[in-house]
């Protein structure tokens, strides 16, 4: 639809304009599962910064104690038990998280559950961990960074995304969804570290789902 230069246009129709693109960027979303099981990228090249076509950055203060965070959180076996978006996790290899360590995990993406793979490439123990994450469509980057405060922990959280394939025509439609899904993982985050500050440190900390 073309509008002629010196056309005043209701707020009514800009609104319905608006709301229909919403509808078209939902489908779109929701559609993102369509090819989840049909990879068109190489998993095994890894994304680099430069590549990256959204960022998701998220911070939040826990009154849980650095260790106990750090460990919990570097896992990432543990991720389904934070995070609304993970269907599933679990650890691929044995052992604390460490250079090297990889999971798996169920994604949940639009209307179905993807399954991506992440490895941590950097670790300073108690401080920071990233993590390249590799699936169907879809490859991450996810740096998280851990500081003491007076009361516990402050988490800085960037999560690098790229879709690839045909999701890639979805890319520009897509960043309010994925916002969405940041502030729901901070969210999940915050509530879980908080419980189990409220909890003394047990082996359940470090939990591994199937």
């Amino acid at each position: 639809m073309a509008l002629k230069l010196g056309t005043t246009v209701s707020s009514r129709v800009v609104s319905t304009m608006f709301e229909t693109m919403d509808v078209i960027i939902d489908n779109i979303i929701q559609t993102l599962d369509i090819d989840a099981n049909r990879p068109t990228m190489d998993v095994t090249k890894p994304l680099h910064r430069k590549d990256v076509m959204t960022r998701l950055h998220e911070t939040l203060e826990t009154t849980l104690d650095i260790e106990r965070a750090y460990a919990f959180i570097a896992d990432f076996a543990n991720a389904q038990r934070w995070d609304p978006g993970v269907a599933w996790s679990r650890g691929v290899t044995a052992g604390r998280p460490q250079i090297g360590s990889a999971y798996e995990l169920g994604v949940r993406m639009g209307r179905g559950v993807a399954p991506m793979e992440y490895r941590i490439t950097n670790l300073d123990p108690g401080a920071r961990v990233i993590l390249n994450g590799s699936g169907s469509n879809v490859a991450a980057i996810d740096e998280i960074r851990f500081e003491a405060t007076a009361n516990g922990t402050r988490i800085d959280y960037v999560a690098d995304i790229q879709l690839t394939g045909r999701l890639r025509l979805a890319a520009p439609f897509a960043g309010r969804a994925f916002a969405a899904i940041g502030r729901n993982a901070r969210d999940g985050m915050q509530r879980t570290l908080d419980k189990m500050a409220e909890t003394s440190p047990t082996g359940a900390d470090r939990g591994h789902a199937g």
